[in-house]
C-alpha cells in the first residue's frame, strides 16, 4: 500500500509560531518551580530536563528547546508500540534505558503526538518512580480520540482530528519526517481497473458460492443413491432429478 500527501493540515508558519509560545510558557514555569526550590535557574542546569520521545519528536524537541531562555538538560528515551498497523499505536514499552538520575528534577517529556496516553503514561510512571521533584508533559499534537488510559499533556501545541499525519518529525514507515509541513496521506498506486476488477469479483462471489453448494448438494445426493442401488446399476445417476 503506497500514500502520498492529501493536503496540508499545519503550515510550517503555524508551527513556528506555536512552538515559539510553547517555549516561552514551559520555560516561564519551570523558573517559577525553580524558584519555589529556592534555586537559581541561571545556576542550576541540573535541575531541569527535557525528555523527548524519540524519534517522533526530535524535531519539536529542537525547536521547543530553542525558545527556551533556561539551563537544562536533554536526555533520549525510546518507546515503541506494540504490535499493528503502520497507522495506528496498540500500546507502548521501553526500548532502551531510561535516565537513571532523575531524582529531584523538572522532568519535561516532550512527544510529537498523543493519541492513546499509553506513552506519556508509560515514561511518567517512570519518572515519578525514580523521585522527579516534578513531571509535566508537552506535546505538538493532540489528537482528539478517546485516550486509552488517563494521562493528559500538561501542554499541546494543536488539536487535530482523527486523521494519520506525517511531517515535522512524524513518519509513515520511516518516510516524510522531514516535510516542514504536518500533512494527511492518501492511499494512491490502485488503478481504476484494478479497483473495477475487485468489484466484479465482489459481486460474482455470492453466485459462484451458490454454485457450488449447488453442485456439493447433488453429489452429495448422487453418493447416497449409489449405495443403495445394487453393483452394475448406475442408471439411476444419469435419470435423478
Amino acid at each position: 500500500m503506497k500514500y502520498e500527501i492529501d493536503k496540508v493540515l499545519l503550515s510550517r508558519e503555524q508551527i513556528a509560531s506555536r512552538v515559539r509560545e510553547l517555549g516561552r510558557a514551559v520555560a516561564k514555569d519551570l523558573e517559577a518551580k525553580l524558584h519555589a526550590d529556592g534555586d537559581d535557574p541561571d545556576r542550576h542546569a541540573d535541575r531541569v530536563v527535557m525528555l523527548p520521545v524519540m524519534t517522533g519528536a526530535f524535531v519539536f524537541t529542537a525547536d521547543l528547546v530553542r525558545e527556551m531562555p533556561l539551563k537544562l538538560s536533554i536526555r533520549l528515551v525510546a518507546v515503541e508500540s506494540d504490535p499493528g498497523t503502520a497507522t495506528e499505536s496498540k500500546g507502548a514499552k521501553l526500548r532502551g534505558a531510561m535516565p537513571k538520575d532523575l531524582d529531584g528534577r523538572h522532568v519535561v517529556i516532550i512527544d510529537d503526538i498523543h493519541d492513546s496516553g499509553r506513552t506519556l503514561k508509560l515514561i511518567q510512571e517512570i519518572c515519578e518512580e525514580q523521585g522527579a521533584a516534578s513531571v509535566t508533559s508537552c506535546v505538538l499534537l493532540d489528537k482528539q480520540v478517546e485516550k486509552a488510559v488517563d494521562a493528559p499533556a500538561d501542554y499541546a501545541g494543536f488539536e487535530i482530528p482523527d486523521e494519520f499525519v506525517v511531517g515535522y518529525g512524524l513518519d509513515y514507515d520511516g518516510y516524510f519526517r522531514n516535510l516542514p509541513e504536518i500533512v494527511t496521506l492518501k492511499e494512491v498506486g490502485r488503478s481504476p481497473d484494478s479497483r473495477l476488477l475487485r468489484i466484479l469479483v465482489a459481486l460474482a462471489l455470492p453466485v459462484l458460492t451458490y454454485r457450488l453448494i449447488q453442485l456439493f448438494d447433488r453429489v452429495a445426493c448422487a453418493a447416497e443413491l449409489f449405495e443403495r442401488q445394487p453393483l452394475g446399476d448406475p442408471s439411476v445417476l444419469f435419470t435423478h432429478k
